[in-house]
């Protein structure tokens, strides 16, 4: 694909435009929304935070610091206001409000499970160079997401992964991380210890994305075993070759890997971070450097499938 030109021009502050909600999106630490501008004549995402003690919330306040983020696979802020008067049931209250890109395909979860996408590899690899891409791209701004999902990565209207949801996302600056990351997707030095190297853990979850997206399967369960193997014991090995006899053994429907593509899922997911893959290594992988879809190609492969997922979620 063509390289992603990067800019950092900011959303406006504190924009309030004439916004009709349509439906409720989802919800978690806050709701979203699919809202339409009517001045626009536009969709976005509206995220409402309610307040707290009588103040914007803690998540909202944090992921409002990284409305300025520009990149093709990040998703676009548009707005963020501090106070946003809401009526609910006949009264008013006060909470936060963040306006973004609408991704109208949903997450790489529901893609993976709603199509037959993730049966061609070079599909998979061209996902998986832009989620690369996005987290150089943060990384390189000094942020580090901590919480990399495939819930928390989207599918925009231009057919590009996105990544979104930073209400926990983690600057040096910070005087403390705000998420320990979601079980079965966060590096081991996340659930116990404060990491010293946070790219390192983004890199993890990057690789649990890979394994995942290529075989159909977790690696493991965090801190339990499955029929007798201790699949994270045996991940961690120096010689990993337990662990896949073991994937294969549990699992009747394994794939065969290659195994340029089976070094480096191994490589990411180091146990200690300093042997851990950079990104610059992940890059100059052999698997990495085999062929992607240009921009039109991924057009042509995905827009049938991907209309069909539109055409459910409205």
């Amino acid at each position: 694909m063509q390289k992603a030109t990067v800019t950092t021009q900011p959303p406006q502050k504190g924009y309030n435009p004439d916004f009709r909600v349509i439906k409720q999106l989802g919800a978690s630490k806050a709701k979203v929304y699919l809202a339409f501008n009517e001045s626009k004549q536009r969709y976005f995402a509206m995220k409402l935070f309610d307040y707290q003690e009588n103040k914007p919330s803690n998540t909202y306040r944090n992921e409002s610091r990284f409305c300025a983020l520009r990149h093709p696979n990040i998703i676009s802020y548009y707005s963020s206001i501090d106070h946003q008067k809401i009526s609910k049931n006949g009264s008013f209250s006060l909470s936060s409000m963040i306006t973004m890109e609408l991704a109208p395909y949903g997450s790489l979860l529901e893609v993976y499970k709603t199509t037959t996408l993730f049966k061609d590899m070079t599909f998979v690899r061209t996902c998986f160079h832009q989620l690369i891409s996005g987290l150089e791209y943060l990384h390189s701004n000094d942020i580090y997401h901590l919480d990399i999902k495939p819930e928390n990565l989207l599918i925009g209207s231009d057919y590009r992964l996105k990544i979104a949801d930073f209400d926990t996302a983690y600057r040096p600056s910070d005087t403390c991380i705000r998420s320990r990351g979601t079980k079965n997707y966060r590096a081991p030095e996340l659930r116990k210890i404060l990491p010293t190297e946070y790219k390192k853990a983004d890199i993890y979850s990057a690789g649990i994305i890979l394994f995942i997206l290529t075989t159909g399967f977790h690696p493991y369960i965090e801190d339990k075993p499955i029929c007798g193997y201790d699949l994270e014991g045996l991940l961690w090995k120096e010689d990993p070759t337990l662990f896949w006899n073991a994937q294969k053994d549990l699992h009747k429907r394994f794939p065969d890997l290659e195994r340029d593509l089976k070094d480096l899922i191994i490589h990411m997911l180091k146990y200690q971070p300093s042997e851990r893959a950079s990104l610059h290594d992940i890059k100059h992988s052999p698997w990495y450097q085999g062929k992607i879809y240009s921009e039109a190609q991924l057009i042509e492969k995905v827009s049938s499938e991907l209309l069909i997922i539109q055409e459910l979620n409205e």
